[in-house]
């Protein structure tokens, strides 16, 4: 298991690096996926309609998903490159 850096609030992530490159690409397809809903909706609020929390919550959804998929696409690309 691959220990994954995290946001300091949060309790370690793990994934199995030597998982089949299908499962890894889907673990970080995944992830892509649902940054982008979290992004589209985002992006339908009006100016000034969120607090500061609410942002921030978005926001480190948005940075884990991203981080932990991320961290897939490296290990891929650690493979391939062998």
């Amino acid at each position: 298991m691959t220990p994954l850096p995290t946001h300091p609030a949060t309790p370690q992530l793990q994934f199995d690096a030597n998982a089949p490159t299908e499962q890894l690409l889907g673990y970080a397809n995944l992830r892509f996926r649902a940054v982008c809903n979290l992004l589209k909706c985002l992006s339908k609020q009006p100016v000034g309609t969120m607090n500061e929390t609410e942002l921030a919550h978005f926001a480190t959804g948005a940075f884990l998903l991203l981080e932990t998929g991320c961290e897939a696409l490296r290990a891929v690309e650690q493979r391939l490159a062998a």
